[in-house]
């Protein structure tokens, strides 16, 4: 069984990490759900049609509190073909939850920015990664703002928005930190916009920036990503999802066996 280790220091996950890797990485959205699915599902319509010969749908749920909705997320899939989009207590953002088997993309948020929305990334990953059996996750704590930001040109293309991000990442080489605005690289010298919500003078990478950094930088937007009451506080969701029928027969996991608590379906091992 995979230990869901710590990351470094104890500190609460949300649901008490019961629906990782659902909740690892939430998507925070500067717009109501019903504008966000239907720009997320206008966007990728026609992609969606080609490859698969339908539209997505979107289908209203209920359910006293998250929890009750985040079984519409189930099964998990290696590509993600279901989101979940419920209000928060803060009128201004609505949050996303994906069904994909390793969590949100890493492009979730950026994406989002892309198409004009205001979105934050919100990562609390445990370390859980084993060697030996190749199992569980490399820790991730991240807090990643993006949103749209004058035109200019980036290694020879038009980017016409900002990406501030602050993250510690356990890699190949460990614990690395980073933190900084712009385009991947770009190192642009503008203002956090959160302030400096993070301790770049501690010895280890993975003190500098903290669960509590982390906390804190959030709550400067008025947003508790690690508080169940926080979210659905109107007892309702909206989920976009594939409508093709060969949807239902692609590889299906648990979230068991994606923290690698379970072995996975022979194909995929």
């Amino acid at each position: 069984m995979t230990t869901l280790q710590q990351h470094p220091a104890e500190q609460p996950l949300l649901l008490a990490g019961r629906w990782l890797p659902i909740t690892a990485s939430v998507i925070f959205v500067h717009a109501d759900p019903l504008r966000c699915v239907e720009l997320v599902e206008a966007r990728t319509r026609a992609a969606t049609v080609e490859r698969f010969g339908q539209p997505k749908r979107v289908r209203e749920v209920r359910g006293a509190g998250l929890e009750a909705m985040l079984p519409e997320l189930l099964p998990l899939r290696l590509e993600e073909d279901r989101r979940l989009v419920v209000r928060t207590e803060h009128p201004e953002w609505s949050a996303m939850f994906v069904n994909r088997f390793r969590g949100a993309d890493q492009f979730a948020a950026p994406v989002l920015a892309m198409w004009g929305l205001r979105a934050l990334a919100v990562t609390e990953l445990p370390h859980s990664w084993d060697r030996r059996t190749r199992r569980g996750f490399g820790g991730d704590r991240t807090f990643q703002l993006v949103e749209p930001w004058p035109a200019r040109e980036v290694g020879g293309r038009t980017v016409d928005w900002i990406s501030h991000l602050v993250t510690t990442r356990f890699g190949d080489d460990g614990w690395a930190f980073q933190a900084g605005s712009g385009y991947v690289d770009e190192g642009l010298d503008v203002a956090f916009p959160v302030g400096t919500v993070w301790d770049a003078s501690a010895r280890l990478a993975a003190d500098r920036f903290t669960h509590e950094h982390l906390v804190a930088a959030c709550a400067r937007l008025g947003l508790r990503p690690f508080d169940a009451d926080f979210y659905a506080p109107d007892g309702s969701g909206l989920v976009l999802e594939r409508s093709d029928p060969q949807a239902q027969t692609e590889a299906a996991l648990t979230l068991a066996q994606a923290r690698g608590d379970e072995p996975l379906p022979a194909p995929l091992r």
